[in-house]
């Protein structure tokens, strides 16, 4: 699925933001296709599985924009310290 270049690519992707998940399948699901990962996480109860099972394919390009999406959710959730707290941080 990851065309031409599969392996450049698996390797540059395999422990990224958008390519990890919480799973109780990771050693099941290492070498799998995608459609027989899609199936094992459709039942997932975590959030962040989701949008991996309502994909088509799973390419470099649903690999980064999900890596954007997690990052901008994280952003959210963990806001980043101000003022005082902030110096603080980079002290």
């Amino acid at each position: 699925m990851l065309g031409p270049n599969a392996e450049s690519i698996h390797q540059k992707v395999q422990h990224t933001l958008g390519n990890l998940s919480l799973t109780g399948y990771n050693s099941e699901l290492g070498n799998m296709c995608f459609a027989d990962k899609v199936e094992l996480l459709t039942d997932s109860h975590i959030v962040m599985n989701k949008w991996i099972c309502q994909q088509k394919v799973w390419t470099e390009e649903q690999i980064n924009q999900r890596a954007s999406l997690l990052a901008e959710a994280a952003k959210k959730i963990w806001e980043a310290p101000t003022g005082k707290a902030a110096q603080a941080a980079l002290a």
